[in-house]
């Protein structure tokens, strides 16, 4: 098992989407899938659902529940008519209940990175 060395925010973000194992100062190790690399913090597990954790803005929906890009927008303002289609197997998409993608490693962790003391990816 290869270590990630030095343990920096430049160096972690090469790692985001792979699995690791974070050992903390104390000996506790958090094993899970690096979301995001952030204010020096370390975050494992995150599962997208709140849009500013992400940092990826949400697509707004249009009058009739279709997602709506700025290009339509724009294109609406300035008098032309766009069609849009609808790909969605479900009549209303608020209708069907949408339940976050569980992680296999558990539940969000952020780490502070000058309290990890080792990090290995998992390959």
């Amino acid at each position: 098992m290869e270590q990630i060395v030095p343990i920096t925010e430049e160096v972690c973000s090469r790692f985001v989407g792979f699995p690791v194992c974070a050992v903390l100062n104390d000996g506790t190790r958090h094993y899970g899938i690096i979301s995001r690399v952030r204010s020096e913090r370390l975050v494992l597990n995150d599962t997208g659902d709140d849009p500013e954790s992400t940092g990826i803005p949400r697509r707004s929906k249009g009058k009739n529940g279709a997602s709506t890009t700025a290009r339509n927008r724009k294109s609406r303002k300035s008098g032309q008519k766009t069609g849009t289609a609808r790909l969605s197997a479900f009549p209303n998409e608020e209708a069907v209940p949408q339940s976050p993608i569980p992680s296999l490693f558990g539940e969000k962790v952020s780490l502070d990175l000058a309290n990890i003391a080792a990090l290995f990816p998992l390959l």
